[in-house]
């Protein structure tokens, strides 16, 4: 099956991006002899692909429909390539089949994301250094507490379970919480 994605960027300009998008995915259909069977709007294009079986082919307008960050459209062809889906991009004539070729691209572009990741990275650290050097602080003052405890907003509930002699142990496991964080906020309490 042959299924056409369509996405809007601007919802102003839909019925014109809607057009423009379809009308090329026509035409680039009509060139190639092939025949859409199912158009495709504005979803998730992940629970499309889930859908689609091994050998089915989708048409897109533009690379940046797959997705709003290299990431997702990183992910998006992956997806099809491990789902044996053929992917064209009829804007710059882009064709992701399960090729050597394909999975090296697939490579390459995950160890730009990593090298950004890293590089952003550095640079927060740096950045943090900085102002440390400037003698900026973070975070909250030395030896001050928090103003809220996780189990604020529980006194009664513990005071009621503490009365029915319900052992600690069991008062914390029916809060969520590890016992060691109930006995502090009793310390608390009590001062």
């Amino acid at each position: 099956m042959i299924h056409a994605y369509v996405k809007y960027f601007n919802k102003k300009l839909n019925a014109a991006q809607q057009k423009v998008q379809r009308q090329g995915l026509l035409r680039y259909a009509e060139n190639h002899d092939f025949l859409i069977n199912s158009w495709h709007t504005n979803k998730i294009l992940k629970s499309i692909l889930m859908q689609m079986e091994a050998g089915d082919i989708l048409l897109t307008a533009e690379i940046s429909c797959l997705g709003s960050s290299l990431r997702e459209i990183q992910e998006v062809i992956a997806l099809c390539l491990g789902r044996k889906i053929k992917l064209i991009i009829i804007n710059g004539n882009y064709i992701f089949e399960d090729t050597p070729q394909n999975r090296l691209l697939l490579s390459a572009i995950d160890m730009v994301l990593a090298i950004n990741s890293k590089l952003k990275s550095q640079i927060m650290r740096n950045k943090v250094q900085e102002l440390r050097s400037k003698g900026k602080r973070f975070g909250r003052p030395s030896g001050s507490r928090n103003k809220s405890i996780k189990l604020s907003g529980h006194e009664q509930e513990i005071a009621k379970m503490l009365e029915q002699k319900i052992s600690k142990t069991e008062i914390a496991r029916r809060l969520g919480v590890n016992r060691m964080t109930l006995y502090a906020f009793l310390r608390q309490m009590q001062k």
